[in-house]
């Protein structure tokens, strides 16, 4: 699996590099990446109403029992939709980076589970909310093309990364 999809073994291999071996290694990368997807969830609701409800809608559904007991996992689900979530928000910004930063998070939920391109639609109405360009085709025809060409790259990326164990 790792040449199909090394984003998960690339985070083990970085947190085993930065905290050594312990029962929390592997869940140190998810945890952060989840609180930093509920924080940018956070901040994306309170300029849509007040910081209050914000904050109450965030508490609220981030304690939910099925959530509690699936984030505190180190799941590639949990991953994926936490990419999605910031995905989205990023989408909805107003420059044209915000475009490509959002193509460059489907990109990594690639290297999590290949078989997520269905999430592009839904990352996709996030661009269309707060159109880049002048036409709304052309913001989606240059999410796409920018996804599909990071996702090429982080596949480049991966097998750059497996070449010297291939050589053995």
């Amino acid at each position: 699996t790792y040449g199909f999809s090394a984003g998960t073994h690339w985070l083990s291999y970085l947190s085993h590099l930065v905290f050594g071996l312990s029962t929390w290694t592997w869940r140190i990368p998810f945890f952060s990446i989840t609180c930093l997807a509920w924080i940018v969830s956070f901040v994306f609701l309170s300029r849509k109403s007040t910081p209050t409800n914000a904050l109450l809608l965030c508490l609220s559904a981030s304690s939910i029992p099925l959530l509690i007991a699936y984030e505190r996992t180190a799941s590639n689900d949990v991953l994926i939709g936490s990419l999605a979530v910031m995905a989205y928000v990023t989408a909805t910004g107003k420059c044209k980076w915000h475009l490509f930063a959002a193509s460059f998070l489907t990109g990594l939920i690639v290297l999590v589970k290949p078989s997520v391109w269905v999430l592009i639609p839904v990352v996709a109405a996030g661009i269309l909310q707060m159109p880049k360009f002048k036409k709304w085709w052309m913001d989606v025809s240059c999410y796409v093309a920018a996804t599909v060409a990071f996702v090429f790259l982080c596949k480049l990326l991966v097998a750059l990364s497996v070449i010297p164990d291939a050589h053995q």
